[in-house]
């Protein structure tokens, strides 16, 4: 934060300057903050986060692929955002410094409901307006991947890459350290709201608002019912645990064909594309995600449950020597912020403007993906 006073400044601006409050410091949150920064007028701009520090939860817990949206449902607002935010994203790379590197991966089918699934896949692709699946022999993954067993059938996304989000974070901090009108205060956690008055009472003050932005990710649905919105939101936690596979060779992004288009599924399995391993930025090999829903004791419940074995046979139908247990270790967790509108899963993003105050739930995978999209989303809404 430049200034501890942010009331002060809040008392002192220009007449016909506005105040825009971001509640949620994720790569969200920090996307929309870029975005206005970037194209308004001038208006004062705070992002708020209740942790010491930024990214802490849902963004600094995921795979860190930047996603091709393959995987989502024709006309969502899921697919939409997510193909436009990987167009962004690579273009925000060049110009932020943001550590990415593009490297497709590879989705293989090891049976003949699964080769299946990979054709609906394809034709998903095809409706959703995403970089188009490369079919190839299985015999090309192999060739490219000498760790994988030929599989029965096998397409290549190739617009798919790999983020470091820790870098990410840092790098759209910089950037909007750099703006005057841009304020990121740490430690600010929202305790009501007034909408009536516009005004945000915090742990630290209370602030007055022109606009608000709910981006408060696993929160979003309390936020939601602070500012008195009436529909039935909840926001269960769905956790997604990762082991770390020690001393692989493995050197590429591969992915199961999503069960979704094997055995179909509910609407909370949307944005499950199955444990996959991969060789994150850093140079870590993960299996991950589970998708863990009913037994998650609270939204910040980081622990892993699942067994290793469980993962090793996962990846072991599509790998010629998987890990074995000694090999790996636990990695870290995360919770998916799955939406639920009267008891129902919301397979969608859910973004919406009540008033002077714009809500985003159920902002889960692809979120990191789509957030640039996301940002000119709810610049676009401000404006209208």
């Amino acid at each position: 934060m430049k200034k501890v006073a942010f009331l002060f400044l809040l008392h002192q601006k220009w007449p016909n300057m506005e105040t825009i409050v971001i509640i949620g410091g994720g790569i969200v949150g920090l996307s929309i903050a870029r975005e206005l920064a970037e194209t308004n007028r001038g208006d004062e701009i705070f992002l708020l986060e209740q942790e010491a520090f930024l990214g802490h939860h849902t963004t600094g817990r995921n795979s860190e692929v930047l996603h091709a949206g393959v995987a989502y449902p024709p006309h969502s607002l899921k697919t939409k955002l997510c193909v436009e935010g990987n167009i962004l994203t690579y273009e925000l790379a060049e110009r932020l410094n943001i550590p990415l590197k593009k490297t497709g991966k590879w989705i293989l089918a090891t049976n003949d409901a699964e080769a299946e699934g990979l054709e609906k896949l394809a034709r998903n692709v095809v409706e959703s307006g995403a970089v188009p699946l490369v079919p190839h022999d299985p015999q090309d993954a192999v060739d490219d991947v000498p760790e994988l067993k030929l599989s029965r059938a096998c397409m290549f996304a190739p617009s798919t890459g790999m983020l470091d989000c820790a870098g990410y974070v840092q790098a759209l901090d910089r950037h909007l350290a750099a703006f005057e009108n841009v304020y990121v205060i740490r430690e600010c956690c929202v305790k009501s709201i007034d909408a009536a008055k516009s005004i945000l009472h915090t742990n630290r003050d209370d602030i007055p608002y022109d606009f608000l932005i709910n981006s408060a990710g696993l929160w979003a649905d309390e936020v939601y019912a602070m500012a008195g919105g009436q529909r039935k939101f909840q926001i269960i936690p769905y956790r997604g645990e990762y082991y770390r596979w020690k001393k692989a060779t493995l050197e590429h992004v591969i992915y199961p064909v999503p069960a979704r288009f094997v055995n179909g599924g509910d609407g909370s399995m949307i944005s499950s594309l199955g444990i996959h391993v991969h060789r994150n930025y850093g140079g870590e090999v993960l299996l991950g995600p589970s998708h863990i829903c009913g037994d998650v004791a609270c939204k910040t419940d980081y622990a892993i449950t699942t067994p290793p074995q469980v993962f090793i046979d996962a990846i072991a139908p599509f790998m010629k020597q998987p890990p074995t247990l000694d090999e790996v270790e636990m990695a870290y967790a995360g919770n998916r912020p799955k939406l639920f509108e009267d008891g129902k899963a919301i397979g969608d993003f859910v973004i919406f403007k009540e008033g002077n105050i714009v809500h985003l739930l159920g902002i889960e995978s692809p979120g990191l993906t789509a957030a640039p999209a996301i940002g000119r989303y709810v610049a676009d809404l401000l404006r209208h």
